[in-house]
This record gives structure tokens, C-alpha cells and sequence, in this order.
């Protein structure tokens, strides 16, 4: 029987087929082999960072332990008169002692060979450390071993704490502001911190008594964090606040910022008649014109005085309720709050960010860009410090410089954003510069643009980056950092999400919401006042009222709906002011949007910031507002007119002060 021919054409096909099936099988391998390395890369670096954690823990530890010893070695000393002549008959007795009991083994031993054979290199040394080591002259200095037995708490300082961790971090990781273009590796960043405290005190005098006044605006935000760690190492404290406190004796200013008003003149003087000695940050005003002034240039530069020891190593150590940071905040009546924390609450509010984002905070290729204004506590306590914990690569952006946003994105590439429900509009702005971006943190309160922002971004994900999630946080300034976290949600975000705030981010925070009239806590689905309480067993904490409004839904996550004065009542029927302002907010040229209403609740007023855009055709602009206003709201809700201010000044935390914007609507006026 003939055999039957194959065609050609079926044989060259069946060839192909074959090669494409072995260049297919190749390429499998080589992605397989490709994840499995990567996810042996991320195996290793987790184990890395955690042994790297476990030595500095250690490394802590014992310093913690040495500190101790000297100090019942001074006290001992100390409580033994006369001082000088016990000293001189201790070591005298330890160096006949030394030479008797060796001489007889080797009697050509010296005294300096005997000592170079004890523990302590040098004699001296257990003094000198123990000079350098001196509590303050406060009274409620407590040593660290009598803690133990009269479970009193030891002395601690933050900067110490957070820079011990940086000397084991990879060399490639570093701080960036990306406005001025400045880095500062991890490597670097004790040694500069270093140069700064110990110019600051043996050149300057800075010591722990003092305290240095910083502007709410800081547009150095590298630079300004790292003056703060020196400050906070020399045992000072820091004040953020509009103007000069009366217990101030530094600031620090950038040449450029508010040259006309008093505080930034080479003696600025406070309320309490004391003269302010200035810190520069830049080297742009002449330094013939302020003779007295300090510049931060000069105190980087090598030390004219060598250190013993090194001023980071051995800070000056405080209790932990000596207060290292006070934050003067206007609230939303103009009055003047004042929030202090102390080492012990700056520390809670870091191990609280470090154990609930360490998943996030712990991965290799992890890049944050924090756009938040550093004069915000969560700044430091869930953005900076944790950041210098881990070891992660670290962007400023701060608010003044968002305008660089789209530009910084491209150049950082970072994978998680910080930055408030206020400024997030700005990424909106970033098109194709936010496809970098795996993470958005938004911390704060609702704002109006946040509904107007979250559609753009979605916008955006769907073009430019499909998994991009979305992550909303609530900082209460009674916590000194985040009490309250939602989880990461992908976008479109839910109608039923747009204002949820989530909920207490761990047991040592409470959070409920109370009623106005009563004052008892409410269950879910009720409106009322939320209130954020810290749950210490040292000292206790008074429940902190936020003046906003909020409720708890079933699962247990908190909404907020604006602000305390924001619930309108209109007969049977009632609305929020942040519904009205919503509205308002999502025409083109309305940037931001604050609704008052009248003493007599019989009349509501819109105050509307105009985008950059209306600037030319003002008059036209506000009447597209209007008549969009009046289509879009209801009859029973509508505004009994819309005024247009220059700018909403808005805390912290989102709410709207309106003071503050009440007077700039009434000078706009005058002027037209």
C-alpha cells in the first residue's frame, strides 16, 4: 500500500508550531526563575531589616545599660564629700592596687599597660561620660536603674532613639527635598545632626532650656527636620506657631520668607520683651546685614571644637514628659489652642505607625513622597520618623512647592503619596507623572474638592495605573500622630466611602462620638461630635473634642459630615454645610468653598475660592457659580448669596476657619 504524501505547507506548519512551543516553554522558565528570584530578593531583605532591627534594639539596650551605670557612678560620687579628695584617693588606690598585683607576675609592667588591660580603656573616661551625662538641673530627673525598683520611667530623648537606627540602613537610601534638589544619605545623617547640636551648644550656647520658635510654613522642610533632631538632642523643645511665643529664644527662618514682618529681622523681639537669635537656612541675604545671625551652612561644617564624644551618642537624656514639641493651632472660632507633646507621646505615636503600616513601611522597593506640612504632628510621627526606622528612601514636598508636584513624581518615583484631603486636588493635576504611584495616603478630614479630586484620580488609575489604591487616615492632634485608618480600597471609591475616616488604628485609641446636647456616646448611624481619647496608663488623658461632626456606621468605621456649626436645620427638613460646599466646589472654577450660616439660622452665605483660571473675568465667573448653585441645590436649600475670598485658611486637620476668612471677605470688599 503506498504511503500517503504529507504536504509540504502542512510540514513547515508543524515545524513552526513546534519551535513556537519550545520559544514559549523558554520563556516560561526564564519568567518562572525571574519571580523566584525576586521573591527571594524580598525574602532576604525582610530578613535583613529585621536582624538589622534586632542588632540596633540591642546596641539601644546597651547603651541604655552603660547610662545607667555612670549614673549611679556619679551619684555615688557625688553623695560622698569631699568630692575632689575621694576622686583623687579612688584612683590612686585603684593604680597602687593595679601595679601591686602585677608587679610580682611582670615587673617591668607599666601603669599604662596595666590600664589598657582593664575594661576601661582609659580611667578618665567613667568621668568624663558621667560629666557629659548630667541631669538637669529639673527636678523630676529620675535615674534609669531606680525606675526600675520605683517603677518610675527612665529618661529618653527622641532624637537619639530614631537616629540609632540609621547607621544600619543600606547606603543607597537617603532623604530628598525635592524643591531645593538636597539629599542626605542615612549614612550622613548622624554625623550632620551631630555637627549641628554641638556647634549650636559649644558656639552658640543652645542648650536644653531653650526653645526654638518655627514658623507653621517651612519651605526647607529637610533642613528644618534636621535642625529639629539637634535641638531635640541637646534636651530643647520646639514651638510651631503664626508668631513668636513669649518663652522663645530661637528661630529658625529662611532669608527669603516674610522679610517684612518682625521675624525675620535679625533681632526679633517677643511679647515678653526677650530677643529672638535667628538660625538661617539659606544663604540668600547678605551676611553684612545680619551680623548677629546664625547660618545653617557654617553649622554643618566641620566642628572648630572636636567632641569628646559624639553629641548623638551622648544626647542630653530627659524624662519622658519633658515636652520636645508645642503646636499653637487656630481653631475653627479663632481661638488659639495649644497642643504639647512630650517624648513619651511622640514615641507612642511612632511605634504605633511602625507596627500597623510595617508591611508597607518594610518592602524593598518602597519610595514615600510626603507632601504634609511639617508642622503637623503625623508628619513626623507616621511620615519622617517611621521612614528613618526602616530605612526607606524619603521625598519632602511641602505644601508651598506643590506646584512642582507633576515634576517631583517623574524625578522621585515614588510608590506611596502622603498628602492631605486639602491638597490632593494637586495629583489630580499629575496625569501620566502619578502612574509611578501604588499608594495614596489621604489623611484628614472631608473636604469640599475631596469628591471632585477622588473622580479625577480615577480617571487617571484607569489610564495610567489600574491598581492604584486609595487609603484614607484621620490625625487628631490629642494623639500626636494617626488614630484612625480605613482600609486600602481600589478606585472607583464607593459613594458610601467617600467621607468614612475608618477606625481606631490600635487599642491604645478611642474613638466614639458623643452627643452635643448630653454628651453621652452614641451608637451607630447617630450624629454627633467626634472625640479622640489616648489611653495611657502613666498619666491620664481627657477625652479631645474635634468640633466635628460624625457618626459610626454598623461596621464600625467612622464618617465624618463636616464641621460642628455645619448642621443646618430648615424646618423638617435639615442638610450639612460640606453637602452645600460639595456642590459648590464642583464647578471648574471654584477651588475651595466654605458655607455660613447666619446667628439666626434663617439665611446661609457661600464663601468661594476661585480657581487661578477666573482671575481675569472675576464679575463672570462668580455668575456661572450662582446660577450652577441655584440648579444644582434644591429650593429648599439655596444660599442667600456667594462672596469671593482670596484664599480659606483650614487647620490641620481640613476644618475651614472662619475668623480668618470672615475678615479677608470684608477687606476684598473695602478694596472694591
Amino acid at each position: 500500500m503506498a504511503r500517503e504524501r504529507v504536504p509540504a505547507a502542512d510540514i513547515d506548519v508543524a515545524i513552526l508550531t513546534k519551535e513556537l512551543e519550545i520559544a514559549f516553554a523558554e520563556q516560561l522558565i526564564k519568567c518562572t526563575k525571574s519571580l523566584q528570584q525576586e521573591v527571594v530578593a524580598d525574602r532576604e531583605g525582610a530578613t535583613a531589616t529585621t536582624l538589622e532591627y534586632l542588632l540596633a534594639q540591642v546596641d539601644y539596650k546597651l547603651l541604655h545599660f552603660k547610662q545607667e551605670l555612670l549614673d549611679e557612678v556619679h551619684k555615688y560620687l557625688e553623695d560622698k564629700p569631699p568630692m575632689q579628695t575621694i576622686r583623687k584617693q579612688i584612683h590612686a588606690q585603684c593604680v597602687a592596687g593595679d601595679v601591686k598585683e602585677k608587679s610580682p607576675l611582670d615587673p617591668a609592667a607599666d601603669v599604662d599597660s596595666i590600664r589598657s588591660a582593664s575594661l576601661v580603656s582609659n580611667p578618665s573616661e567613667l568621668e568624663v561620660l558621667a560629666q557629659n551625662h548630667l541631669p538637669s538641673s529639673e527636678g523630676d530627673c529620675v535615674h534609669p536603674i531606680h525606675a526600675i525598683l520605683e517603677e518610675a520611667p527612665p529618661r529618653v530623648n527622641i532624637a537619639a532613639y530614631i537616629l540609632q537606627f540609621t547607621r544600619v540602613h543600606a547606603p543607597e537610601k537617603a532623604l530628598y527635598d525635592c524643591h531645593s534638589g538636597e539629599t542626605l544619605s542615612y549614612e550622613a545623617l548622624v554625623d550632620v545632626v551631630g555637627c549641628l547640636a554641638h556647634n549650636l551648644h559649644t558656639v552658640h550656647g543652645l542648650c536644653c532650656t531653650d526653645i526654638m520658635w518655627l514658623p507653621m510654613v517651612t519651605p526647607s522642610p529637610l533642613r528644618t527636620f534636621l535642625v529639629i533632631l539637634a535641638v531635640w538632642t541637646l534636651g530643647g523643645a520646639i514651638v510651631w506657631s503664626t508668631s513668636p511665643p513669649p518663652l522663645a529664644t530661637w528661630t529658625c527662618l529662611e532669608s527669603t520668607a516674610n522679610r517684612s514682618t518682625k521675624s525675620s529681622q535679625s533681632a526679633t523681639d517677643c511679647p515678653g520683651g526677650l530677643v529672638l537669635r535667628v538660625l538661617r537656612l539659606d544663604e540668600i541675604i547678605d551676611r553684612d546685614q545680619t551680623p548677629t545671625d546664625v547660618w545653617y551652612s557654617d553649622l554643618v561644617a566641620t566642628p572648630s571644637t572636636p567632641w569628646s564624644v559624639h553629641p548623638v551618642k551622648a544626647p542630653h537624656w530627659v524624662v519622658p514628659s519633658k515636652v520636645a514639641m508645642t503646636v499653637q493651632a487656630t481653631t475653627t472660632s479663632d481661638d488659639v489652642t495649644t497642643f504639647a507633646y512630650s517624648h513619651r507621646d511622640i514615641l507612642v505615636a511612632l511605634e504605633t505607625s511602625v507596627e500597623t503600616f510595617r508591611r508597607r513601611f518594610q518592602h524593598p522597593r518602597t519610595t514615600f513622597l510626603c507632601s504634609l506640612p511639617l508642622a503637623a504632628p503625623e508628619a513626623l510621627t507616621f511620615a519622617i520618623l517611621p521612614n528613618l526606622f526602616y530605612g526607606t528612601t524619603l521625598y519632602f514636598l511641602p505644601p508651598p512647592h506643590l506646584a512642582d508636584l507633576p515634576k517631583a513624581l517623574r524625578v522621585a518615583r515614588p510608590t506611596v503619596l502622603v498628602t492631605t484631603s486639602l491638597h490632593l486636588s494637586e495629583l489630580a493635576k499629575a496625569n501620566d507623572a502619578v502612574a509611578c504611584v501604588e499608594e495614596i495616603v489621604c489623611i484628614g478630614m472631608s473636604v469640599p474638592s475631596l469628591p471632585r479630586a477622588l473622580r479625577a484620580l480615577h480617571t487617571l488609575s484607569s489610564k495610567w495605573c489600574p491598581d492604584l489604591k486609595f487609603r484614607r487616615l484621620y490625625a487628631s492632634p490629642a494623639t500626636a500622630g494617626v488614630c484612625m485608618q480605613a482600609p486600602p480600597t481600589s478606585f472607583p471609591i464607593p459613594p458610601t466611602q467617600l467621607r468614612a475616616l475608618g477606625s481606631a488604628v490600635s487599642n491604645d485609641v478611642q474613638v466614639c462620638v458623643r452627643s452635643l446636647a448630653t454628651g453621652v456616646v452614641l451608637g451607630p448611624k447617630q450624629v454627633g461630635e467626634l472625640c479622640v481619647q489616648h489611653r495611657d496608663l502613666n498619666h491620664a488623658t481627657e477625652m479631645f473634642a474635634t468640633k466635628a461632626m460624625a457618626y459610626v456606621d454598623m461596621a464600625g468605621q467612622v464618617h465624618g459630615i463636616g464641621s460642628k456649626d455645619g448642621i443646618v436645620n430648615l424646618g423638617a427638613e435639615s442638610t450639612t454645610t460640606l453637602e452645600l460646599e460639595e456642590v459648590l466646589a464642583s464647578h471648574p472654577l471654584v477651588d475651595d468653598a466654605v458655607v455660613v450660616v447666619a446667628a439666626n439660622a434663617g439665611s446661609m452665605t457661600a464663601y468661594v475660592k476661585l480657581a487661578p483660571a477666573a482671575a481675569t473675568y472675576i464679575d463672570d465667573a462668580l455668575r456661572s457659580v450662582s446660577i450652577f448653585a441655584a440648579k444644582q441645590i434644591p429650593p429648599a436649600k439655596q444660599l442667600g448669596g456667594i462672596v469671593r475670598v482670596r484664599d480659606i485658611h483650614r487647620e490641620l486637620d481640613g476644618q475651614p476657619s472662619f475668623p480668618v476668612m470672615l475678615q479677608e471677605a470684608k477687606a476684598i470688599n473695602s478694596c472694591s
